[in-house]
């Protein structure tokens, strides 16, 4: 028999040996002279005493009920060490500085417990043998916990044990140069090599798949929560984009190109006894527009050819902004175009392409043409977005009587409650009257998230002072729901109608308030077809790789490795990437912050729970399940509908866990109307409580009660990822509507919001009376154009589909709304 604590020593002693001097001590009295027992050492027994001994050679972990032994702490140190060494963020001295105080501390701590369990043993435990109580003190050795990750050779191999060989990074060297340095106070021509670190994708994708919970999510084409882990870039971007000034890109990119046409291949990889094939292909190259056009070997987006989706140039852009119908690149036209400039035939500007060509083109499975993205972030968040709210921000300020002035703006901004979700978002009160007098000069200065943000609160910032049917603000408005649709994860074939809807109606409307004419602006319209093509823009967002430049540039901060900074870069990204797969990624996270354990009885969810009131139960204050946070006083969208399909609301109230079931007891909030202004759900209380499970709410957000300046209404916000079935009724304005889309007056309508799924059958436009669409194509010149093409019986390609397209939905645009 064996013990692990000495709470269990004390009991066996009192109840299996009354004859120990033990028997005659109260529990209270041994835990003072435990307490005591220092300053009371004795010499050790050498001669066994007649009383039964204790063995302590084994542990029984079924009779003390504890798992935790000298190995499991010394896996969880290291694997703790592990993760200071995943922190980009920290020196190798810092870490090993760590090391040292913690062995310290240990150390300390070990001498302390062996010193009271020593001094105890020998004034109350004398029947003890000497030799036992050497044992004991032996088994308490805590020293060189840290033995198996003291250096960086060692941290590798543990970390091999979890995961399997990872991959090294690989030095690739591009050609030398000579540059003029001083060596010994003269200048002269030193020869330097250029190199660049490549991290082998094949390998980093059998790190990955060497973890069968990791093929079964690849197998079932679940994509992993982007709330969990965020895997490295393959390439050092850094190294990257200083190598490209002076060996381009294609140079660089080879190496990836190789691994990759082995993956469009399959490569086969045995994983213990199972064999496997491993088949890669690239569909998209994602980064934003300077970033893309370089890697795709076209000329920058400042260029005259600046649109990487068709051929309208930028004089025909300015000239005409709204007409769409141009030539869409294709395979043909780009590898025409190809010869011709590397004959010299034609210059790089009358095509847009650069002569070196593009070294991905050489993969079966894609081609510069087919690469049919462009970033909502950019284009939006950091695009449209800020321009929009500057210029319209800068009209208000201009229009005196409104009473926009910097220090109302400011205030608005500052002192409006945002919600705990946004709190980290919340937009700065820094605008300057020359941003808004001067607003081509002078920028607004916030980051993508916090002009997301403020695009959404605006209406609620500055309804108050704003007259009805004012055009910028419904500007505004028309903005939020073409972001909304842009940023959501799933879009049906309605709400793609509508958000070329909503474009084409906000470009008519920014180029007739504005002079200004942004590339972006022209990005929208291939947004409807680049989703067809690829599926929602939101799972290609650069926020996802914004983050790990973060990372990058804070281990550059800290970097002491000047002769081979690169080299130090990749070796810590490899190693945090391969403690994120040790971690289990493509599973669900839960973790709480703090809380209590209480009576059920003494909860606010008594009345709901079936249990019995005497049960205990733990009540957290928050939650963070896959990086969302649930709180009290969070709202949360649930998966139940009222009677007409809207959305339901609720408020937390309170968390409850038992039996590792979390629930939430919450107050249901009733869904009135929708403001198309506000962009938001009007709510009101229903003073209902439930108590529903995780699986009863959406719980890839929460949300926040918005309120209007002086107006006691709560409004619940849509988010940029709506996920829940919804049908909105809506009642437009007639004159409204006139000015935003035609001149006759408008029909209310009634618009209906299908389940957000991908694949979705079509949804056809029923019209009150047929419509002749020869009489429709007479009365405009591009109609009659096309009538003429059409006696020709010339083929139908993609430019005339999209002049066809162009006049009816003008027609049905003016006609119907």
């Amino acid at each position: 028999m064996s013990y692990r604590t000495f709470t269990s020593l004390k009991q066996h002693i009192i109840t299996k040996h009354p004859s120990s001097q033990l028997q005659r001590m109260t529990s209270s009295e041994v835990d003072t002279a435990w307490n005591h027992s220092v300053g009371y050492n004795s010499c050790l027994q050498s001669e066994e005493d007649q009383q039964p001994t204790v063995s302590f050679e084994k542990e029984s972990k079924s009779e003390i009920g504890v798992t935790c032994n000298l190995e499991s702490i010394k896996e969880f140190a290291a694997v703790s060490l592990c993760r200071l060494k995943a922190d980009v963020s920290l020196t190798d001295k810092t870490i090993k500085q760590v090391i040292n105080f913690s062995e310290s501390l240990v150390g300390q701590i070990n001498d302390f417990v062996r010193q009271k369990l020593t001094a105890f043993l020998n004034r109350y435990a004398s029947f003890i043998p000497a030799e036992q109580i050497v044992k004991l003190q032996n088994s308490l050795c805590f020293d060189n916990i840290f033995k198996d990750v003291k250096t960086s050779t060692k941290q590798q191999s543990f970390l091999n044990t979890l995961v399997g060989t990872f991959p090294k990074p690989r030095s690739i060297m591009l050609k030398g140069r000579k540059v003029k340095r001083f060596v010994n106070g003269k200048e002269q021509l030193t020869k330097v090599y250029d190199t660049f670190q490549y991290i082998p994708i094949v390998e980093s994708l059998k790190m990955i798949l060497r973890n069968p919970e990791n093929r079964l999510a690849l197998n079932e084409n679940e994509p992993p929560n982007e709330q969990l882990s965020i895997h490295q870039s393959f390439i050092d971007g850094k190294q990257f984009k200083n190598n490209t000034k002076y060996h381009g890109y294609n140079k660089i990119l080879a190496p990836l190109v190789e691994d990759l046409k082995k993956l469009e291949k399959g490569i086969q990889v045995y994983i213990g006894k199972e064999n496997i094939t491993i088949r890669a292909a690239v569909i998209v190259v994602a980064g934003d527009t300077l970033a893309v056009h370089e890697l795709l070997g076209l000329l920058g987006p400042s260029a005259s050819f600046f649109c990487r989706e068709c051929t309208i140039t930028r004089n025909e852009f300015l000239k005409e902004p709204f007409n769409n119908i141009y030539q869409i690149r294709d395979r043909s036209w780009c590898e025409k175009n190809l010869q011709e400039l590397q004959k010299k035939d034609i210059l790089s500007k009358d095509c847009g392409l650069k002569s070196t060509g593009c070294i991905l083109n050489d993969l079966q499975q894609f081609h510069l043409t087919n690469n049919h993205f462009f970033d909502v972030m950019h284009d939006l968040a950091e695009g449209v977005i800020p321009v929009t709210l500057q210029l319209v921000l800068a009209h208000y300020y201009r229009e005196k009587i409104l009473g926009f002035t910097i220090e109302f703006i400011n205030h608005r901004l500052q002192t409006f409650n945002y919600g705990y979700r946004d709190r980290k978002n919340k937009p700065v009160a820094n605008i300057t009257a020359p941003m808004l007098l001067l607003p081509t000069k002078h920028k607004m200065r916030q980051t993508a998230s916090q002009y997301l943000l403020l695009l959404r609160a605006f209406p609620f910032l500055f309804r108050q002072k704003i007259p009805d049917g004012c055009e910028y603000l419904d500007l505004i408005s028309v903005l939020i729901n073409i972001t909304r649709i842009s940023f959501s994860p799933t879009v049906s074939n309605y709400h793609l109608a509508e958000l070329e809807m909503n474009i084409k109606i906000f470009c008519n409307m920014f180029c007739k308030l504005f002079s200004c004419r942004p590339n972006k602006l022209h990005h929208l319209y291939h947004y409807p077809e680049c989703i067809k093509e690829i599926g929602p823009l939101e799972q290609y967002d650069c926020r996802i790789f914004e983050q790990k430049n973060k990372a990058i540039k804070n281990q550059m901060n800290v970097a002491r490795n000047y002769k081979n900074v690169c080299y130090s870069l990749a070796k810590r990204q490899i190693f945090a990437q391969a403690l994120a797969i040790a971690e289990k990624p493509f599973k669900d996270n839960i973790s709480y912050q703090s809380g209590k354990i209480k009576l059920v009885k003494d909860t606010l969810s008594a009345p709901l729970l079936h249990y019995n009131l005497e049960d205990r139960c733990f009540c957290p204050k928050e939650i963070i399940y896959n990086g969302i946070r649930f709180r009290p006083n969070s709202v949360i969208s649930m998966k139940t509908k009222n009677q007409n399909g809207i959305p339901s609301y609720g408020e937390i109230k309170e968390i409850i866990v038992i039996n590792d079931v979390i629930r939430l007891l919450v107050t249901s909030w009733e869904t009135i109307d929708f403001d198309d202004i506000l962009q938001a759900y009007l709510v009101e209380s229903e003073n209902v409580q439930l108590l529903l499970e995780l699986s009863k709410i959406h719980s890839h957000t929460t949300f926040s009660f918005w309120k209007k300046y002086n107006d006691k209404a709560h409004y619940t916000e849509i988010k940029y990822r709506p996920t829940e079935k919804k049908i909105i009724k809506k009642q437009r304005d007639a004159q409204a509507k006139q000015k935003i889309t035609s001149t006759e007056p408008a029909h209310p309508e009634t618009y209906e919001e299908y389940e957000n799924i991908q694949f979705e059958d079509e949804i056809s436009l029923e019209l009150d009376q047929e419509f002749n669409i020869d009489l429709v194509l007479q009365q405009t010149p591009e109609g009659l154009s096309i009538i003429e093409s059409l006696k020709e019986n010339q083929p139908i390609d993609c430019k005339l589909t999209r002049l066809i397209t162009k006049v009816l939905c003008d027609y049905l645009i003016k006609r119907c709304g």
